[in-house]
């Protein structure tokens, strides 16, 4: 999901290409877990926390910008729902 959606705009090529946007660089779990330009993309065990989730979700950022992914696009960690508390039951 990451790949076909993200990769374009934060990844290493997108470094080489000079399109790094945010400051995000999503191609490792520890590079996943530094600060962007707007905080912390993923804060390990706290969805609530995780800007990435948010963004995903289209709460407060919204990433894709062209437009948000069908909740069955997510995986399970993201499809979380911060505000009702509840957790989708089937994996993508």
């Amino acid at each position: 999901m990451l790949v076909t959606h993200c990769y374009e705009c934060h990844s290493a090529e997108a470094v080489a290409k000079n399109k790094l946007k945010g400051g995000l660089l999503l191609g490792s779990r520890g590079a996943s877990q530094q600060e962007g330009e707007s905080g912390q993309a993923i804060v390990p065990g706290k969805p609530d926390e995780s800007l990435l989730i948010s963004a995903l979700q289209h709460v407060d950022f919204q990433m894709p910008p062209k437009g948000k992914l069908p909740s069955q696009a997510l995986p399970l960690s993201v499809a979380y729902s911060p505000q009702d508390r509840t957790r989708s039951s089937s994996m993508p």
